[in-house]
C-alpha cells in the first residue's frame, strides 16, 4: 500500500533544470523497473487495483497512463513560467 519508492516533492522544484531533471529521473526509473522482472514473470497472477483485477503488465501500463496524464499540467506550468 502507498507508494512503493521516495518521489521529490513538487514545491522543491523551481527551476527549468530542476524540472528536466526530475522528467528525466522519473523516465530512468520507469524503464528501470522493467529490469526486475524475472524472465518468467507470472503474468497469470493478479492483484487487486483501483482498475480491477490486473497483472504485471496492467500494473507497468497504469504507470505509464499515470504519467501521460500530467503533459498537459506540465504545459501549462512552462506555459505559466514563460509568462512570469
Amino acid at each position: 500500500e502507498g507508494r512503493s519508492r521516495y518521489e521529490t516533492h513538487w514545491t522543491t522544484i523551481k527551476t527549468m533544470d530542476q524540472v528536466r531533471e526530475r522528467l528525466e529521473e522519473s523516465r530512468r526509473m520507469t524503464l528501470a523497473t522493467l529490469d526486475v522482472w524475472p524472465a518468467d514473470a507470472h503474468l497469470d497472477l493478479r492483484v487487486d487495483s483501483y482498475m480491477g483485477e490486473i497483472n504485471a503488465v496492467g500494473r507497468f501500463a497504469g504507470g505509464l497512463g499515470h504519467a501521460t496524464s500530467h503533459i498537459e499540467q506540465v504545459k501549462d506550468v512552462v506555459s505559466q513560467a514563460k509568462a512570469a
